[in-house]
């Protein structure tokens, strides 16, 4: 079914994940995840130590499409550890011996613990602010089931421009997508590359710069590769 919005706010490639806890249903790309709920942070005693909250352990289902992100992956907007994930996978159908990561791009169902945190940025003790995740942020920290949902659409070709966006193999992607998957020098029209991730469509409001169809086939990307 295709997911309503205007031609701006296509640009943002959004992903469908669902979080449903136990108790009660509720490299690198650039954002941090920030849609876990927002938990006052403690405050830091002294400059080295970071202020973080974190909240009970839930037993809670998480589904969405793999991404890279910083020590780990991305499923949907949940972080998990990379050793954590690629054991919880092994044994999955369309397992690639010869690629650690060859989930990328797949939608991933996992079940077992998340964590809810909350942080502030930590500071060395001279007082520069040091690299970590800010802001809430939601991980899971055991997995006791996992699966694939949907294997990962690989599509190549030759980039092309199209309505601000980029073209290729009937989709489009974004700008950002291209700089993050083929850093540092991102993607240009003319470039031959491989994509892996899932195709998305976005309907458009009425009287919105859209397609005569009315809608975008976006394609959104989890991995990359560049061909001669």
């Amino acid at each position: 079914m295709g997911q309503r919005g205007s031609f701006y706010s296509c640009l943002v490639p959004g992903l469908a994940v669902g979080v449903f806890f136990a108790a009660a249903c509720t490299s690198t790309p650039p954002e941090v995840p920030d849609q876990a709920p927002a938990v006052a942070p403690a405050p830091s005693e002294a400059p080295g130590a970071a202020a973080t909250v974190e909240a009970t352990p839930k037993r809670a289902v998480a589904s969405g499409m793999v991404r890279p992100t910083k020590g780990g992956y991305m499923v949907g907007n949940v972080v998990v550890d990379g050793d954590l994930l690629q054991k919880a996978l092994a044994d999955a159908p369309g397992k690639d011996p010869n690629t650690a990561d060859w989930f990328l791009g797949a939608v991933v169902r996992i079940e077992g613990e998340l964590h809810e945190h909350g942080a502030s940025p930590a500071k060395s003790p001279d007082g520069l602010v040091l690299q970590m995740r800010s802001g809430p942020y939601t991980e899971a920290t055991r997995i006791d089931a996992a699966a694939i949902e949907k294997p990962a659409v690989k599509i190549e070709g030759t980039l092309a421009r199209s309505k601000g966006l980029f073209s290729l193999a009937g989709h489009l992607i974004t700008k950002e997508d291209l700089d993050w998957s083929l850093a540092p020098n991102g993607g240009r029209a003319g470039d031959r590359v491989r994509l892996y991730g899932q195709p998305r469509t976005v309907v458009c409001e009425p009287n919105t710069q859209c397609l005569i169809e009315g809608s975008l086939p976006l394609f959104d990307v989890a991995r990359a590769e560049r061909l001669p």
